[in-house]
């Protein structure tokens, strides 16, 4: 993740002094100048230290058991004994089934990425993944994102709990903060399968970092006929129910399932955002059988929050640059998008909300059958005044 941001500087250099000694007579004058040199620091934090306490190697006191000579093992050349939980000092089980390697992101060289791989996991493995975060940076830094994204934890196949680090901790330059990420295999997790996640932090100066403070509608409120499926994790928003099989009976509320956050004032905003979502449902002119607009997933701005705007589908326009639904709610295929956009949003004079939402309340088409679910991520927003 790259944490560089801009920083404007304005300097105002020239000033001048005009003397006069009357009129008709010759005018003396003297000009005194000032001469300024600004320079501005950097925004710059990195991984450093990486390690699992399931990769086979005692890496230090956080991971005691991971020794490599589990006395059961099903791996070729023997292993540690699986964690039994999250966290340092983890207890064990009585055998070696599965593995857990973290490394640098081979595309990225500047240290700023960790991809972590789980091989040979089973329902209910455990995996901690430990690191520092050093500020290599001359300007202090605070957290302002914790986000784990990738298509298994859309699916529900793996979840994830950050530990040590929290929002709005500074890291001051120079300092080194540890954290862990704790990650564990879901009963959804299919078989013979990688599965392959990332775990992205967003920092930003410490005077300009301010998370987003989101909030979601209730039963009654707005499109809201019932209560919405989302949780907020930092700024990543969990629409839906993951990993959910098709239905076409009451599988999902219908609602608006997202949150709106205040922004801060200005005219226009660049929003970079990551997207991991899927619908059994579709959202698209009604033509054939399976066809129609019914489960829609956005991010957009508006002068009030998404389900108090009374839009009906389809959604669209400046104020929507994207929005992803399904092709075919009869064919039982899930339709998923996985990405990063970063769209040009307009401001509000009263007030902007940036929404990112699941809408499956929108008319004229809208039920609770075929659910749809998926993530959203804000990563960064930049404002013009």
């Amino acid at each position: 993740m790259n944490t560089r941001m801009q920083m404007t500087t304005v300097i105002v250099l020239l000033f001048v002094f005009l003397a006069s000694i009357g009129i008709g007579y010759a005018l003396w004058s003297k000009t005194l100048h000032i001469d300024g040199t600004v320079n501005t620091g950097s925004v710059d934090s990195v991984f450093v230290n990486p390690f699992t306490d399931d990769d086979n190697v005692l890496n230090n006191s956080l991971d005691p058991g991971d020794s490599g000579d589990c006395a059961i093992s099903v791996n070729e050349g023997g292993g540690s004994c699986d964690p039994a939980e999250f966290g340092p000092k983890a207890s064990r089980k009585d055998k070696d089934v599965g593995q857990c390697f973290v490394e640098f992101d081979e595309s990225d060289k500047t240290g700023e990425t960790l991809k972590v791989t789980v091989v040979n996991a089973y329902p209910s493995y455990y995996c901690t993944v430990f690191f520092d975060v050093k500020n290599t940076g001359t300007v202090p830094v605070k957290i302002i994102t914790l986000a784990l994204v990738g298509q298994s934890v859309t699916a529900g196949n793996i979840t994830g709990e950050w530990s040590e680090l929290k929002i709005g901790q500074q890291i001051d330059p120079g300092d080194v903060v540890p954290g862990n990420l704790g990650l564990h295999v879901e009963q959804s997790s299919p078989q013979s399968s990688t599965l392959t996640l990332y775990g992205k932090i967003q920092l930003a100066q410490w005077n300009e970092a301010t998370p987003l403070e989101w909030k979601s509608c209730s039963a009654g409120d707005g499109a809201c006929t019932q209560a919405p499926e989302v949780v907020f994790a930092n700024n990543t928003i969990i629409m839906g129910q993951l990993g959910a099989a098709d239905s076409t009976g009451t599988a999902q509320n219908t609602s608006v399932h997202g949150g709106a956050a205040l922004l801060p004032k200005g005219t226009k905003y660049a929003v970079t955002f990551q997207y991991h979502v899927c619908s059994w449902d579709s959202y698209n002119p009604v033509g054939v059988l399976g066809t129609g607009y019914w489960d829609s997933f956005s991010v957009s701005t508006s002068d009030k929050p998404y389900w108090n705007m009374g839009y009906g589908d389809p959604v669209g326009g400046a104020n929507f640059p994207w929005v992803f639904g399904g092709t075919n709610y009869n064919d039982g295929i899930l339709d998923c998008s996985n990405g990063t956009q970063t769209a040009s949003l307009p401001g509000y004079p009263g007030g902007t909300y940036l929404n990112a939402v699941l809408d499956t309340a929108s008319q004229p088409q809208a039920n609770h059958a075929h659910p749809s679910f998926g993530t959203i991520t804000i990563e960064k927003v930049v404002v013009t005044p």
